[in-house]
């Protein structure tokens, strides 16, 4: 006697064969984000910082710029407000991990400063100074009798005007972003990136630039 497959046997696999076949879709879709992130990820590395701007759909020099480095990944990014324009890889002092605390410490500072001067000419190429010691800085050293009163206040008063505070206390100073190579922990506490990349970042950070430095 000849099989004759039933009405309901066909529909299940009418509807076995469809999600299958959804699912196919559905991870071919999925395959294709790893690959796009990673040629963004890559652009974001490589393209020149005017490009990288055409790409995120921001005017250059990039408006409101920003930028956040994140320690443990030795990655640098800066932001227009709130659009990722571009990375860079960074080098860092030669004890990376944990907060600066004080002159000689080799140890890069965490928190929230900004960029307090800069100098076309330096000893690594460009230099883009950051404020730290920072308020919360001053505090602890005043705490902790690294620093005087008098040296606390000073700190304090040349943050509420967004300038340059005192670099010559036992907290440390001329902590900032410069070049000479990002590629390996070198610095006395610095912020490292290639020449070319410090030229792009000299060009995009005015005065005043938040920098957020994360461990």
């Amino acid at each position: 006697m000849r099989y004759r497959p039933s009405f309901t046997f066909l529909a299940a696999l009418a509807l076995a064969l469809a999600v299958a076949g959804a699912s196919a879709v559905v991870l071919g879709q999925n395959s294709t984000r790893p690959r796009a992130k990673a040629r963004e990820s890559l652009a974001r590395v490589t393209l020149p910082l005017r490009e990288a701007c055409r790409a995120a759909g921001a005017h250059f020099p990039p408006p409101a710029p920003r930028l956040i480095v994140h320690k443990a990944e030795r990655r640098l990014g800066l932001y227009s407000g709130g659009t990722l324009i571009k990375e860079y890889t960074v080098g860092l002092g030669p004890v990376p991990i944990g907060h600066k605390e004080q002159q000689g410490d080799g140890r890069t500072p965490e928190g929230d400063y900004y960029v307090c001067t800069r100098l076309e000419r330096s000893r690594f190429h460009r230099f883009l100074g950051l404020s730290y010691p920072g308020i919360a800085d001053a505090r602890r050293g005043l705490r902790s009798g690294l620093t005087s009163r008098a040296d606390h206040d000073r700190i304090l008063a040349a943050h509420r005007k967004r300038r340059q505070p005192p670099w010559g206390t036992r907290l440390g100073g001329a902590v900032g972003i410069h070049g000479s190579g990002g590629s390996s922990d070198w610095t006395a506490g610095c912020v490292a990136v290639e020449d070319r990349e410090v030229e792009e970042l000299f060009t995009a950070l005015p005065l005043g630039t938040p920098v957020k430095i994360e461990p």
